[in-house]
């Protein structure tokens, strides 16, 4: 069996996840590279989409945009937005992305929001294609994806790649403290970091971002500073290039 002189993390598995298996034993030498780079995503707002209905024009939208499974979150999202309504009524939740048709997680969405009375405050997109990306950013008040942990199947976060491209976008995130997000999300720095399944820290967090204007710009700022100094494929390639040499050294 051969051991690895360094590990290339490219999306997911991160390096957490890397870790979590060197601390369980996997045969790896402790020498390791983060490849996750971004291309030319930049803050662009375009207001004419087609795919955001009319009711979200003028709108304190808030987004995720991620696979529309469990471990995503998006139920701790839906479950601050009754509060978050009586304080910015025109508060919209766009849910981006893909579903399994066998998974009924949509369905249990969809009823979770009418029980709650926020249906007319949710939007779902089934698929936004990577033309539209930066627009979708741009537009967003604060991106959130508050994942979960599942220890028990080995269900976790990756690296989050969608914090560094809202970012890029002049986004500032929202990410739980699991699995590999602390690594994509510096609290304080590019967004803020909330527990999983913390309702009343979420809706905190949310609520500085949409009351705070001034923080927020600072947040966009340094988001935008952070990616531009550490995660463009430039930046990334002469990282990965010293890490070689000096292996091979």
């Amino acid at each position: 069996m051969y051991l690895a002189t360094c590990i290339v993390a490219q999306k997911e598995p991160s390096l957490w996840i890397w870790r979590k298996q060197y601390e369980l034993g996997s045969p790896a030498h402790d020498g390791r590279v983060r490849c996750e780079g971004l291309g030319v995503l930049k803050t662009a707002p375009r207001l004419q989409s087609k795919r955001m209905p009319r009711r979200a024009k003028n709108s304190n939208i808030i987004l995720t945009l991620a696979r529309i499974i469990r471990r995503k979150g998006h139920d701790t999202v839906i479950k601050c937005l009754p509060s978050l309504i009586q304080k910015f009524p025109n508060i919209q939740y766009v849910i981006a992305g893909p579903h399994r048709k066998k998974d009924t997680y949509l369905d249990e969405l969809k009823l979770l929001a009418k029980e709650l009375s926020v249906e007319n405050h949710l939007i779902f997109i089934d698929y936004i294609p990577e033309s539209d990306l930066n627009e979708i950013y741009s537009r967003s008040q604060v991106y959130i994806m508050v994942s979960r942990t599942y220890n028990d199947i080995g269900d976790s976060e990756g690296f989050g790649i969608t914090f560094l491209e809202a970012n890029a976008c002049g986004c500032p995130v929202i990410g739980s403290t699991e699995g590999g997000i602390p690594d994509a999300v510096e609290n304080n720095k590019n967004g803020l970091l909330v527990p999983a399944d913390d309702i009343k820290s979420l809706t905190k967090a949310i609520d500085k971002f949409l009351e705070d204007q001034s923080f927020r710009r600072k947040i966009i700022d340094q988001g935008i500073e952070r990616v531009n100094n550490d995660f463009t494929w430039e930046k990334l390639t002469i990282k990965m290039v010293k890490y070689l040499s000096d292996i091979k050294n």
